[in-house]
C-alpha cells in the first residue's frame, strides 16, 4: 500500500514537471505573441541606414488591411532570440496599435535585398534581438519596399 503511494505521488511530481518543462519551451522568442486579429493597426517610420545609396520606400506608413497586419504579426510570432551583443542600426520604428488602444513599440531592420534574415528589437531591451527568417522577412519587404 505504502509503495502504491509512492509511485503515485512520483508519477504526478513527474507530470507536474514535464508541463513545467512544456510551458516554458513554449516562451521561445520573448516577443509577445501578436494576434492580428486584435491589431487595429501598425505604423511604420523609416529611417535610411545609409541615406546616400537607398531611396526610401516612405517617411511613414500605416498598415490598417488585414492582410498587411497577418503578414507582420507572422514575421514577429516567427522570430528567434538571438545569442549575443547587438550591432544593428534602426530601418523602422514601428508601433503596434491593438484596438483595445494598446499599443507596443519595435524597431525593425530587413534592409531591401531579399534573402536575408530580419531583425527585431523591443525599445525595452534593445540588447535583446530577435531574427526573423528569411521566408518571413521577405514577405515583409515584398510589403514594404
Amino acid at each position: 500500500m505504502y509503495s502504491e503511494v509512492v509511485i503515485i505521488i512520483r508519477k504526478s511530481v513527474l507530470f507536474i514537471l514535464i508541463l513545467c518543462i512544456l510551458a516554458l519551451s513554449g516562451c521561445q522568442n520573448g516577443i509577445e505573441y501578436i494576434n492580428a486579429n486584435k491589431v487595429s493597426e501598425i505604423l511604420l517610420i523609416y529611417h535610411a541606414l545609409n541615406p546616400e545609396k537607398l531611396e526610401a520606400p516612405f517617411e511613414t506608413r500605416t498598415l490598417t488591411d488585414k492582410a498587411s497586419i497577418k503578414i507582420v504579426a507572422a514575421a514577429m510570432n516567427k522570430s528567434k532570440k538571438m545569442n549575443g551583443e547587438l550591432d544593428y542600426g534602426i530601418e523602422f520604428n514601428m508601433k503596434v496599435i491593438y484596438k483595445n488602444g494598446k499599443a507596443e513599440d519595435y524597431y525593425l531592420t530587413l534592409r531591401k535585398d531579399k534573402g536575408y534574415r530580419g531583425l527585431l528589437v523591443s525599445p525595452e531591451h534593445s540588447s535583446q534581438g530577435y531574427s526573423i527568417p528569411v521566408k518571413y522577412s521577405d514577405k515583409l519587404r515584398e510589403l514594404l519596399y
